[in-house]
């Protein structure tokens, strides 16, 4: 027996629009942006980029809630499929997403520094460090 599960957390790359089939059936695409677990020689973390798609009711959720940078996790299985163009053959895989979650917002990291500044947790002085998993590309 063989099995097809895939899991991807990453930043959303950027917000995604519904599409509708020609039999009127709703979906989104959209690429998730993936730090990779190890640095290279340079100490720098690479980033992949992945293709997902999503169905019905998701899409529609999906896209009313996710906005570009936000932190997510995908849950579903990979497809590959090809097409034809100028006379050659491209062949793509994609994230058919089953399940997803917003696991921080932008907007979530903003209200949290707010509050923390409000507390005087944080002071204006102090230096804020970015890290590549802050971009959302």
């Amino acid at each position: 027996m063989s099995t097809n599960i895939a899991a991807l957390r990453g930043r959303l790359v950027s917000k995604t629009v519904l599409g509708y089939t020609s039999s009127g059936k709703v979906f989104t695409t959209g690429r998730i942006a993936v730090s990779r677990n190890f640095t290279n020689k340079k100490g720098q973390r690479q980033t992949d980029f992945f293709r997902f798609v999503l169905w019905g009711k998701q899409a529609q959720n999906f896209t009313d809630l996710v906005d570009q940078g936000d932190r997510i996790g995908l849950d579903g299985h990979l497809q590959s499929s090809s097409y034809e163009k100028d006379g050659s053959t491209h062949f793509v895989t994609d994230l058919y997403v089953d399940h997803f979650d917003l696991v921080e917002t932008l907007q979530d990291k903003e209200i949290i520094r707010h509050q923390l500044a409000q507390d005087d947790l944080v002071s204006s002085h102090d230096e804020v460090v970015v890290t590549d998993d802050d971009l959302p590309f």
